[in-house]
């Protein structure tokens, strides 16, 4: 991970001189004195100031080239343009030639992604060819990723000849011709009423949604499928307005980032829990060494 993205370039080459700094200014007796006493304390912060960049750090957010494309962030990573360790595993995302954002499932390939909602760990993907109920029938199977849908609703696929079907029913064309139309319906009594008027059910299969569907008889089924994931859980972090990003670069331990400079909240807590005994003077000295100012 890039040293700059959680701290100052400049700070890490500042920080061994640092001692030296103090010792070069000319400081009342009474004040040097207390420096003397700083040396554990010091030491402490010495080495959260200079390990924290390394242990503590967030990656660049990330895009395909399409404007639409959704920003990419931990726990998902892009290829050729994020380090491996910018992502959880199981994450990986990509971009296709035409610059959109795309997840690969295991066992049902290809997705496109339209949107992702950190805060609530949302996916939305849809088909690259525009034909969801095809993916359907072929069968989605989320297993083997880190995803999974909401919901699942038992949906019949029909065949249906263009003569028995009117105007109130939701035809998919992707799968229809000049022929026969093909619908879907979740009504279990709809789809036994339209077989009996020579419809031939193709295949009646669970399909991810994302809330409970109304009771209507027919569906194209051309929403987006909605995917959810619970490893990492960021939840609590993105709604207190932090980022989570992994503690180092060999760890899958996740912490919770409060700041564009990759600081993590409980980092300002320790300063404050190790400089509360110190005198006044002093504690504004710890404080400007804290903060590199």
């Amino acid at each position: 991970m890039s040293l700059a993205n959680s701290t100052s370039s400049k700070r890490p080459a500042e920080i061994p001189n640092m001692k030296a700094y103090f010792s070069s200014l000319s400081l009342s007796p009474s004040l040097s004195k207390d420096l003397h006493h700083m040396d554990f304390l010091t030491t402490l912060l010495l080495i959260t100031l200079f390990f924290a960049p390394l242990a503590y750090s967030i990656c660049p957010i990330a895009s395909c080239s399409n404007p639409n494309s959704p920003p990419i962030r931990f726990p998902f990573g892009l290829a050729h343009q994020q380090p491996e360790n910018c992502s959880f595993p199981g994450f990986d995302l990509y971009c296709t030639a035409q610059g959109l954002t795309a997840l690969s499932l295991p066992h049902s390939g290809e997705f496109l992604v339209r949107y992702i909602s950190y805060q609530t760990q949302n996916i939305r993907v849809y088909d690259p060819k525009n034909c969801l109920p095809k993916r359907l029938l072929d069968g989605f199977d989320p297993s083997g990723s880190r995803f999974h849908p909401e919901l699942y609703v038992n949906y019949t696929f029909l065949s249906c000849p263009r003569n028995v079907t009117d105007a109130r029913f939701a035809i998919i064309d992707c799968l229809s011709n000049d022929t026969r139309s093909v619908m879907a319906t979740s009504l279990h009594n709809f789809a036994g009423r339209m077989a009996n008027r020579s419809c031939q059910v193709i295949k009646t299969l669970p399909v991810p949604v994302s809330w409970p569907q109304n009771d209507e008889f027919t569906s194209t089924l051309s929403d987006d499928i909605w995917l959810s994931w619970d490893v990492p859980d960021c939840r609590d972090c993105e709604g207190e307005g932090g980022v989570c990003g992994v503690q180092s670069n060999n760890s899958q331990q996740i912490e919770c980032f409060f700041d564009s400079s990759g600081k993590k909240k409980g980092l300002s807590r320790l300063v404050i829990l190790m400089c509360q005994s110190l005198e006044p003077r002093l504690l504004e000295i710890s404080l400007c060494a804290c903060t590199g100012t």
